[in-house]
């Protein structure tokens, strides 16, 4: 059981960054309120709810498709109990091949749990 303040930080950020690529869905997980919701366009469902489908989601991922995870931040904001990290995503794949793209992520919290985390994607612009 991870043990965290009441107010979620920038140490709680970094935790979950260097759990996941320790390949462990637990510790992120432990973060999520009940009704806190994760999306991630990477994923089949548009979104996951609560600590367990959150642990199952990303618990899949890390044994089923994501070898080696690596995600380094860029840069990161927070106001009141949200935060925005931008972040360079650097992952091995299980078929070997490797991705390398930025996104952001918005974080938002209540008395030390993640309500919202959400990633956002770059895209190609408009023909």
């Amino acid at each position: 059981m991870t043990t965290r303040n009441e107010d979620f930080s920038r140490e709680d950020i970094d935790r979950i960054f260097e759990a996941w690529e320790d390949k462990d869905p637990v510790v992120p997980a432990e973060y999520w309120a009940d009704d806190g919701v994760y999306i991630d366009p990477h994923y089949p469902e548009s979104q996951y709810e609560g600590p367990e489908e959150v642990r199952r989601v990303l618990e899949t991922s890390l044994q089923e498709i994501i070898a080696q995870p690596r995600l380094a931040i860029e840069n990161l904001w927070k106001d009141d109990d949200t935060f925005v990290v931008e972040v360079q995503t650097n992952h091995r794949m299980m078929d070997g091949s490797e991705v390398d793209y930025p996104q952001v992520f918005v974080i938002e919290t209540e008395d030390g749990e993640i309500t919202r985390w959400q990633s956002y994607l770059p895209f190609s612009r408009p023909e």
